[in-house]
């Protein structure tokens, strides 16, 4: 369960050494130093919560000091782009807000998505590989940002290996989070690709606001864990843990590829589309044989 230890380190030690090669200034040190010491908090957290069992509101702590780390670092959205043409500038308050919630958001789907071996750490490799390519077209030479993504795929992928069904090492509370947590902030990073980064996750992440939704209409817990996951239900329906990541990993290759070269109206459109087959999907999950 000591995943994010392997995530963790074997990102760390890639970037260390293509900046000691001179592949990126030290310009970008300091936010390579914010994203390190907010993982760490990552870690820390994910790591007692699988010795201790934190309750919910525990282990809400750890992701709200990293995000604090990162906002007190100077991560934030100064602009987002207007469907119509041009930039939309947001206010700076406004800008911590939706950085809060959306590293949150990223840090909870993957955490929540980590139920079936291999598709947490398979989107990840894809996650950050679209970053990486979308990273290329706007990237200042040498910066930051493709070479975290690139690292961040093949810290991903070398662990997908262990952890594709059936899995022999597992990323635990910290590993889930810290992919969130990257992939959140490599798509701020890369220029507030927000949208993009959405592309990717957006079956996972509409699946966890799904859940939560129902979950809050019963009266539960949205933190407490169960099978109302869209990847239990279609395990429970039929399909084997493997054929269930494939149909995950082929949407998020698909409307991830979509961000590549669609304008912001076609990213909506497309999350749209990608909404009709959460809700399509959900309901023939769950219609009864």
């Amino acid at each position: 369960m000591w995943g994010g230890l392997v995530i963790f380190f074997s990102l760390l030690i890639s970037l260390v050494i293509t900046r000691s090669w001179g592949f990126w200034p030290a310009i970008f040190f300091k936010e390579l130093l914010i994203l390190g010491l907010a993982s760490t908090w990552l870690l820390i957290g994910g790591l007692l919560d699988d010795k201790l069992k934190f309750s919910p509101f525990q282990q809400i702590i750890w992701p709200i000091l990293a995000v604090v780390t990162v906002l007190m670092g100077g991560l934030t959205v100064s602009f987002v782009t207007n469907p119509v043409g041009g930039v939309i500038l947001v206010p700076p308050a406004l800008g911590l807000i939706i950085i809060t919630l959306w590293l949150l958001g990223t840090v909870y789907t993957c955490k929540f998505l980590d139920g079936v071996d291999g598709l947490v750490s398979g989107l990840g490799v894809i996650g950050s590989l679209i970053l990486f390519v979308v990273s290329l077209s706007w990237d200042k030479p040498l910066a930051l940002t493709s070479f975290a993504s690139i690292s961040l795929a093949g810290a991903c992928l070398g662990f997908w290996f262990w952890n594709k069904p059936a899995a022999k090492i597992f990323l635990g509370e910290s590993g889930s989070t810290l992919i969130g947590f990257w992939l959140g902030s490599l798509a701020v990073l890369s220029g507030a690709k927000i949208a993009t980064a959405l592309l990717i996750m957006a079956l996972p992440i509409m699946d966890a606001a799904w859940v939560i939704i129902r979950r809050l209409k019963l009266g539960r817990s949205p933190f407490k864990g169960d099978r109302e996951h869209l990847h239990f239900q279609l395990i429970d329906k039929g399909l084997s843990a493997k054929q269930t990541i494939i149909l995950v990993y082929c949407l998020a290759l698909l409307f991830g590829s979509v961000a590549l070269w669609q304008e912001t109206i076609g990213k909506i459109i497309a999350l749209v589309i990608v909404l009709g087959i959460v809700i399509y999907v959900e309901q023939w999950a769950r219609k009864k044989s």
